[in-house]
């Protein structure tokens, strides 16, 4: 009986060894795609699903891969570029109608046109729950800011100058620089409500980039472009991350941690660059980058 009851013992373990060895996922690459064409711009959301666009050898086109297949979702004689994709699996692009660009979405089961104008609508960002923003050339001239809520189109700004390639939060914050006073560029925050001009002054303020708390990263030309600098919104105050003679621009991003990373170095060499918050004090979310509070990681 002891020996029977030992051997239903060992053979559940091995079972069970056996079956989490077979449940355990192994790392591997996997080619998307096999042909004589140009494939690039790949995006991926939480899911694994995969979106880019792919040049034929006469225009573009945009595929998703869902995890188990891939799906030519444009297939015409123009342009379709930039696609993006959100974690509902939903995918915006900018695409060319023969007369202009305009943007399309891609829902998990059609593709509908949202924008149909003669003018220029390009630069998409897609949120999960699908509002979907961009800057269209309202008269070639002047690009405007326009935010699309999963059932109307919004045109955000009005005025007489251009504001260019917004992003857009979860909560649908939107953010987005605009030349106020050309060649000067101003940063502007639309949160959900009202738009709020973030900075005010005689410098390049441009590639803002916010996170899901609304908290918003930029880089900013110091004494006439020459010298840039990194500057963060916490939703109330405005801090200057970063204080040197050298550049720090290279496309700043930021988590919903507030952790902030940018490149920044001279003409010799540029350096990664990372801002921690405090964690003592979830307020305070200055301070400068040093050997004390921060880390550089050479390149």
């Amino acid at each position: 009986m002891k020996k029977s009851f030992c051997f239903l013992l060992a053979a559940a373990f091995v079972i069970f060894v056996v079956s989490l060895l077979h449940s355990q996922v192994h790392a591997a690459t996997y080619q998307l795609t096999d042909n004589s064409y140009l494939d690039w711009s790949p995006q991926i959301n939480d899911s694994g699903y995969v979106v880019w666009e792919e040049n034929d050898g006469n225009d573009f086109e945009i595929f998703l891969y869902n995890g188990t297949d891939t799906i030519q979702l444009t297939d015409n004689n123009y342009d379709d570029r930039s696609p993006q994709i959100n974690d509902s699996g939903y995918v915006v692009w900018y695409g060319h109608d023969g007369t202009d660009y305009e943007i399309f979405l891609y829902n998990s089961t059609t593709v509908t046109q949202l924008t149909n104008n003669s003018y220029h609508d390009m630069s998409p960002q897609i949120n999960d729950s699908g509002y979907v923003v961009w800057h269209g050339a309202y008269n070639d001239s002047d690009h405007e800011i326009f935010l699309y809520n999963g059932a109307i189109t919004t045109r955000l700004t009005d005025n007489s100058y251009s504001e260019y390639y917004p992003q857009i939060n979860n909560d649908g914050y939107v953010v987005w620089y605009g030349q106020v006073n050309d060649p000067y560029s101003e940063i502007f925050l639309y949160n959900g409500t009202t738009t709020i001009q973030l900075t005010d002054n005689d410098y390049n303020d441009t590639d803002p980039q916010i996170n899901d708390d609304g908290y918003v990263v930029w880089f900013e030309g110091i004494e006439g472009d020459t010298d840039f600098e990194i500057f963060l919104y916490n939703g109330t105050d405005t801090i200057q991350l970063t204080d040197n003679d050298y550049d720090d621009w290279g496309n700043p991003q930021i988590n919903d941690y507030g952790y902030v990373v940018w490149a920044g170095g001279d003409s010799k060499s540029e350096d990664i660059f990372l801002y921690e918050p405090d964690s003592e004090d979830e307020d305070d979310k200055g301070c400068f980058i040093s050997t004390a509070c921060g880390l550089r990681m050479a390149r």
